[in-house]
């Protein structure tokens, strides 16, 4: 009799440790912040969520999504509170952020830090922003960065200069800006290409620039939206 408990002891013991190693996952998944419930829980609050360039989700599952899938958060007319600013902060594989008429004072930069796949942004009609909080950022892979009726000046050209991998800046509806920018975008080596349009930017400002940075690209006249 004895030689017959073995076996189910053995066996009894194998689905207890099968038990407690899928208790120990189902635990896990429902705590770690996986980047499905955080675009759900975002979307519930009325923002946009965008999944590697497509707009439809095919397969509506978390583990669908828990690899690494680029995501794009769109926020149009809202006020980013803290706790929009604290999830934001957890999608492991934020790509894009964009702002439109929107008061954004309430995101956390310094938390916007740890979306290390970040590269672009873009500002539409934005308030409670400062470019002095880019500088925060410099850490992300910042490639694209477009402003759109935002009332910049050339200081604040300044404060892009610490995105090191910046390619493209777009700055639309900003008299603000001058020939004195051309200073500080000729020190990003890495720009490849410029737009300023309705800028208050001068042809031999342009002209001047171009020939010291002859390897960028610049435009003064295609606009980021038809008016």
């Amino acid at each position: 009799m004895s030689q017959e408990k073995e076996p189910k002891k053995s066996a009894l013991k194998w689905v207890l440790i099968g038990v407690i190693i899928l208790s120990v996952v189902v635990v896990l998944y429902a705590t770690f912040p996986n980047d499905f419930r955080i675009a759900e829980e975002l979307q519930s609050r009325g923002f946009e969520v965008h999944y590697d360039g497509q707009y439809e989700m095919i397969w509506q599952h978390p583990a669908y999504y828990i690899w690494e899938r680029p995501i794009c958060v769109t926020v149009v007319d809202q006020n980013i509170t803290q706790d929009d600013s604290r999830s934001i902060c957890l999608l492991r594989n934020l790509k894009e952020l964009c702002f439109i008429r929107s008061d954004i004072s309430g995101l956390n930069w310094d938390e916007i830090v740890s979306c290390r796949v970040l590269c672009s942004l873009l500002f539409d009609d934005v308030t409670g922003f400062s470019t002095s909080e880019l500088q925060k950022i410099s850490a992300c892979p910042i490639v694209l960065i477009q402003f759109y009726n935002v009332q910049l000046n050339d200081s604040d050209i300044e404060n892009i200069m610490g995105l090191k991998q910046l390619e493209w800046l777009w700055v639309d509806k900003s008299i603000g800006i001058t020939d004195a920018s051309f200073e500080y975008l000729e020190k990003i080596a890495s720009l490849e290409k410029l737009y300023l349009v309705d800028t208050s930017v001068t042809e031999e400002g342009v002209k001047e620039f171009k020939k010291k940075r002859p390897d960028v690209e610049v435009n003064t006249t295609i606009k980021l939206y038809l008016d």
